[in-house]
């Protein structure tokens, strides 16, 4: 069977395990409330992935991994410690 929606919120994760790229049919990940500091390219990896929520975390820059999921339409990164956005974001 395939994973279309994992919840791991409310953990205490510091990373996205690289195992995720597997998930390929993996539509909507939620993260939040977690230790995340980064998010690394295997998040790219999710063709289908469509909904990202990874608020609550301690995120202080972005990675281009989370913009090249290419069916991201979704994506919550309140409440982190970013103090700029990529440029990235704004094409």
């Amino acid at each position: 069977e395939s994973i279309d929606i994992l919840y791991a919120h409310n953990n205490q994760l510091t990373e996205i395990p690289a195992e995720i790229a597997a998930a390929t049919s993996l539509r909507i990940l939620h993260v939040e409330n977690n230790q995340l500091q980064r998010c690394d390219a295997a998040l790219s990896q999710l063709t289908q992935l469509n909904e990202l929520y990874a608020r609550n975390n301690q995120f202080t820059e972005l990675s281009q991994g989370i913009y090249q999921a290419p069916a991201l339409k979704i994506l919550d990164l309140s409440h982190n410690l970013c103090t700029t956005l990529p440029d990235l974001i704004n094409s």
